[in-house]
């Protein structure tokens, strides 16, 4: 699936380049200081982690990615681009293949 063609994701405005997505600022996405909402900015980093783990697991099966949990913690206002990148060290991905493989 392309994850920019997700409804929600393409109202927001948001780009794929690469393994990476983008999100631009602007007027539909401004919160009351003017600066970009912390919903979209946490849609930008949820999109990211589903193309991360389509990407880096093309071949797991009817395996689909959903969201269960999430903790956020926001360091700053944001008020230009935002660019979202995933990676995973590699004794991570050995056991998450272990235990979707379970399943």
């Amino acid at each position: 699936m392309q994850v920019t063609t997700i409804p929600f994701v393409a109202h927001l405005g948001i780009q794929q380049e690469q393994n990476s997505l983008t999100l631009e600022p602007s007027k539909n996405l401004e919160n009351h200081l003017g600066t970009i909402h912390a919903s979209a900015q946490f849609i930008l980093a949820e999109t990211q982690s589903g193309l991360f783990l389509q990407t880096e697991f093309p071949n797991i099966g009817k395996v689909i990615p959903l969201l269960r949990n999430a903790s956020v913690k926001y360091k700053a206002v944001a008020n230009s681009q935002l660019i979202a990148h995933a990676r995973m060290e590699e004794a991570n991905k050995k056991s998450f293949i272990q235990k979707i493989s379970k399943k």
